[in-house]
Formats: C-alpha cells, structure tokens, sequence
C-alpha cells in the first residue's frame, strides 16, 4: 500500500515510466502473494526444524531466503514469455503474476489456478513433512 500512495512522488510521466499500482492492483498482488506466504512460513519451520542449533537455523534460513531468487533473478537476466511450466515453481510463479500486474496486463486464470495449487500444495507437503514423529523426535 505505501507503495502505491508513494508513487505521486515519483515524476514517471517524465521518465516515460508506466506505474500501474492503484488500490485495485495492490489488492491483486496481496492475494497472488498470501499462498507463498503460506509457503514460506511452512518451508522455514520445517527446515529449522532440522536444526541442532540457532547458529545452523540460521546458516539454512538464509540459503533458504536466497534459493527462490535464483529464477527469479534468471528471469531478470534472461526476459521471457510468461508460460506454463513457469506456474509449478513457486516464487517464480508469484513474481510472473505480479510482474503482470504491475505491467496493466490482465491475469491469465489458468495461470493464477496452477500458482496457487502448486504453492498450496507443496506448502501442505512440507506441513505433512513436518507433522511426521521423525522430525519432531
């Protein structure tokens, strides 16, 4: 949100910069955002559950916090057409989806159906994973 009210600062008509960030586009970008919300927080507690100590918490939640920006950042690099096999991967799959927003272009539905499944579904994965007497004990 302070995203979109800070944008009256910045002279984009002047840079021939398109910012397309009203109320409705921030609104999108929380709800394409929740699921891997959701998946993070599921991935970080079980991998700090594998953990000895703080210090090795840590040392794995950082790698952990770096992995998903690899594609992303490959993405950056490399521009390419949104397509399918992009919406399996889960961060991947939310910056394809905001990026898109933050362009004006209307969201694909089935685009936003595998992103959300996907993400939801390895989330529930790691849930079961960590429910499991192994990593508890």
């Amino acid at each position: 949100m302070a995203l979109s009210w800070s944008q009256r600062l910045i002279p984009a008509a002047q840079l021939n910069i398109v910012v397309n960030f009203g109320w409705h586009v921030a609104l999108a970008v929380f709800l394409v955002s929740v699921p891997f919300c959701l998946f993070i927080a599921t991935l970080l507690t079980v991998v700090a559950s594998f953990t000895r100590s703080h210090k090795e918490a840590q040392t794995w939640l950082l790698f952990i916090f770096i992995l998903p920006m690899i594609p992303v950042l490959a993405l950056i690099l490399y521009p390419a057409r949104p397509a399918l096999w992009m919406m399996w991967v889960p961060a991947l799959s939310q910056d394809v989806l905001v990026t898109s927003l933050m362009k004006g272009n209307m969201l694909n539905n089935l685009f936003v159906t595998l992103s959300v499944t996907s993400t939801l579904i390895t989330g529930l994965l790691l849930a079961w994973l960590y429910r499991r007497e192994k990593v508890l004990g």
